[in-house]
């Protein structure tokens, strides 16, 4: 399990009717008359279907981080900004609050990160020639000496620190120490930041599936990856399983070698999004378009509707309970989005 990512929301568990297949046709059908079919034919075609999954792909980001911001309770104190010298009061995380509502089983443990951190105004501050140059830091590796003494579960924890410090010095854009929402946004969903969030975000989940350290993935450590990463319903679904497998050596794996290289993992996980929307677009519409018309019918979609779950809203599989939470979970996972 990739253990990078910013603990969510407990999101575990969902009315008993969100299980129930025709309910969750009724929805879809919902979606597709309300969202997707936009020339309102009764069918969906490829483009509909991709720039549907570009509109919920950023409802569902925005969603997420919604409800980690609040969760996080973020306070109120003075940033600077580039545009000017004059501080303004926003909404900010700090990284001692962040860690202390993340990681309190570390609280009072000397993992050689500093908690406190004053903010730092300086690279805002002063003048282009003056401003000061950003020290080069140690890349610091998943286990350490120390880490090998500790339990698995902390070891585990501190290296998920590290991580999440990595995270957010390359978050922190303007480097006050402090993360405003927008910040935050790319702490949580570093793939969706700048180039080097994106490098970091790629060495994180190769580590994590890369289970022989050769830096390349086959299919047996991308299936074991998976599977950590599924649901209990798509686990025991042998459909679920065939399609990863054939996802991985249709799409993923473009020189057809069994293995997915560096290039080929940037591709799989920082794709450009107009090409990422259109391939999952493609795979759908191969999934549902029977009569190979290059459309898919209410009676093609509902035929394989186990297939089209991920054309549901991320607030779908949300409870009343979940929608309150005010907990996190120990064991982050990466966006569920993105693989």
């Amino acid at each position: 399990m990739d253990q990078s990512k910013t603990p969510e929301i407990n999101s575990t568990d969902t009315h008993p009717q969100q299980a129930d297949p025709e309910y969750i046709k009724r929805e879809l059908k919902d979606i597709v008359h309300r969202h997707i079919d936009k020339d309102g034919d009764g069918q969906v075609s490829y483009e509909e279907l991709k720039n549907y999954l570009a509109e919920l792909h950023e409802k569902n980001l925005q969603y997420n981080v919604d409800r980690q911001w609040s969760l996080y309770q973020p306070q109120i104190h003075e940033v600077f900004s580039w545009e000017g010298y004059e501080p303004e009061k926003k909404e900010v995380l700090t990284w001692d609050h962040y860690y202390n509502q993340t990681y309190p089983e570390l609280i009072g443990i000397d993992i050689g990160i500093p908690i406190h951190r004053e903010q730092d105004t300086a690279s805002i501050l002063a003048p282009p020639e003056e401003k000061p140059k950003e020290k080069e830091e140690t890349v610091v590796e998943n286990k350490s000496e120390e880490d090998a003494n500790d339990d698995p579960h902390m070891a585990s924890l501190k290296q998920m620190v590290r991580r999440a410090d990595a995270r957010w010095k390359l978050a922190d854009e303007n480097g006050d120490t402090l993360l405003t929402k927008q910040e935050f946004k790319h702490l949580l969903h570093p793939d969706e930041g700048h180039e080097g969030l994106q490098e970091l975000f790629i060495k994180e989940a190769t580590e994590d599936m890369d289970l022989n350290k050769d830096k390349k993935i086959c299919l047996d450590e991308f299936m074991k990856h998976l599977s950590i990463l599924a649901t209990e319903q798509e686990s025991s679904d042998p459909n679920w399983l065939s399609s990863q497998q054939e996802n991985f050596g249709r799409f993923l794996d473009k020189n057809k070698d069994g293995l997915l290289e560096q290039n080929e993992i940037k591709d799989w996980l920082v794709p450009a999004k107009s090409a990422k929307f259109a391939a999952e677009a493609k795979r759908l519409l191969d999934i549902g378009d029977q009569n190979e018309d290059h459309k898919i019918s209410n009676a093609e979609l509902m035929e394989h509707y186990e297939q089209f779950l991920n054309l549901l809203p991320a607030s779908y599989w949300k409870s009343p309970s979940d929608l309150e939470a005010d907990s996190i979970l120990e064991n982050p996972h990466y966006n569920r989005d993105e693989l």
